[in-house]
């Protein structure tokens, strides 16, 4: 009755941790996409795109649709490059991509004509700007609630206080600017 309660327990257990590992590896994804075009700017359907994680070489692939669109989704974050291949036309690879948690980086292909033997080779240095997600760059809730509460106290504080008129004491010294005169140009009696 023992040995059944406990390998009951390390079943449960074995579930519970394998559970939360594919939750926190669902959460680690990202997608490529982009569109496909030759350089006079016509769309290329059909092309072979290939993404390549250069950290574990695990490849993905995908086909360009009939607007010359591809879209690459649940990749594992990291370094990745990108290759298209189309036959008449030059090979395109681009490397340096890396992909953070739910990114979703537009790659737009531009393909030269020549034999498929030729490579053009896109080194992406400059860190990849996300044009879709609003997500991004997002204060937390909390930031955003204190830095409300701070601007409506200084407003309440600038409400509050009243403009500084002369005192009679100002008029006797000869103190009295262009700042105490009434709009018409006369000084406050």
């Amino acid at each position: 009755m023992t040995r059944m309660l406990m390998a009951l327990a390390a079943g449960g257990l074995l579930v519970l941790l394998s559970t939360a590992t594919l939750r926190a590896q669902a959460g680690a994804t990202a997608q490529i996409g982009g569109s496909v075009k030759d350089e006079s700017g016509g769309v290329l359907p059909g092309v072979d795109i290939t993404v390549t994680q250069t950290a574990t070489g695990v490849t993905r692939s995908a086909v360009s649709d009939a607007d010359g669109a591809y879209t690459l989704t649940n990749l594992p974050i990291g370094p990745y490059r990108l290759e298209a291949t189309l036959q008449g036309f030059r090979s395109y690879v681009q490397t340096g991509i890396v992909l953070q948690v739910n990114a979703n980086p537009t790659i737009n292909v531009v393909m030269a004509l020549g034999a498929v033997s030729e490579q053009i080779t896109v080194q992406a240095n400059a860190a990849m700007v996300e044009t879709r997600a609003t997500s991004v760059g997002h204060r937390p809730a909390a930031a955003v609630a204190r830095r409300h509460a701070e601007w409506q106290r200084r407003r309440r504080r600038r409400l509050c206080v009243e403009p500084k008129l002369p005192d009679a004491g100002d008029y006797r010294r000869g103190r009295i600017t262009r700042q105490h005169r009434l709009p018409d140009g006369r000084r406050h009696a």
